[in-house]
């Protein structure tokens, strides 16, 4: 099972494209970040989602939709499951497998999670909807644990 954290995929074009070769590290405008790694952990912190954002934009790393809904995200012009308005709270409210048919919705509707990753995610919800126990686990991690 794959981690389903809506939120991350604001910057996702942006730290999948860095692995490309029309990004150059390090970059100026990202905190001078040398790696992918590095970039990630810059844009992670909520106060530079708007150089990260502005940065993507500007390098076409990001749809306008895309774009769009980052910016309203990051203002909290709208608000995710639970009300989340930070990636972090996404995160922290959407790591509960409970909260899967709210948080998958979610990212349905506004386009978040890569085809394949929304196609195995779907099936884990689906299989929830129908009854089917899952192993003794409330979230990503513990999942993961449990069925190494």
């Amino acid at each position: 099972m794959k981690k389903f954290i809506f939120m991350t995929v604001i910057l996702f074009p942006l730290l999948a494209a860095a692995q490309g070769d029309n990004v150059k590290f390090p970059i100026a405008e990202l905190g001078n970040c040398g790696s992918k790694a590095e970039c990630k952990t810059y844009c992670d912190e909520p106060v530079n989602e708007a150089a990260c954002l502005s940065f993507a934009e500007k390098n076409n790393l990001m749809s306008k939709e895309e774009l769009a809904l980052a910016r309203k995200m990051s203002s909290g012009e709208i608000k995710g499951p639970g009300g989340c308005t930070s990636r972090e709270n996404c995160e922290a409210y959407c790591d509960n497998l409970s909260r899967i048919e709210e948080c998958v919705s979610f990212a349905e509707a506004n386009n978040l999670i890569p085809p394949e990753e929304l196609k195995e995610i779907q099936g884990i919800r689906n299989a929830i909807k129908q009854g089917v126990q899952l192993p003794a686990c409330n979230n990503k991690r513990e999942c993961d644990s449990y069925c190494r």
